[in-house]
């Protein structure tokens, strides 16, 4: 679940720094490597579910600890903002690199 988070919340700083640059050529390429990287993000959090509900039932895990209840709540507002908010943001920056592309901007 560390490294979903990192990939999926670290990913989305970076492009928005250098989506401020407003360097067109920077934003694509960032957005293009990023593209490719962010398709992990559901392998990885589908990894850590399950290795959460192995943890459960073989190790006894309590899923009602107070922390993981915390945890809960925290996760689906993230997966709503970054779906939501972030992913929405990034979809329109990345389209309209590749439609100045199309028009021989940048």
């Amino acid at each position: 679940m560390f490294g979903a988070v990192a990939v999926a919340g670290g990913g989305d700083l970076v492009l928005r720094r250098i989506a401020q640059t407003r360097d067109v050529r920077a934003i694509r390429t960032a957005f293009d490597a990023h593209g490719r990287i962010a398709r992990l993000i559901p392998v990885l959090f589908g990894i850590g579910l399950i290795f959460g509900l192995i943890a459960i039932f073989v190790e006894a895990f309590n899923p009602f600890a107070p922390w993981l209840l915390l945890a809960y709540p925290l996760f689906i507002a993230g997966v709503l903002v970054g779906y939501l908010g972030i992913g929405r943001w990034g979809d329109r920056v990345f389209a309209s690199g590749h439609r100045q592309r199309r028009l021989g901007i940048g």
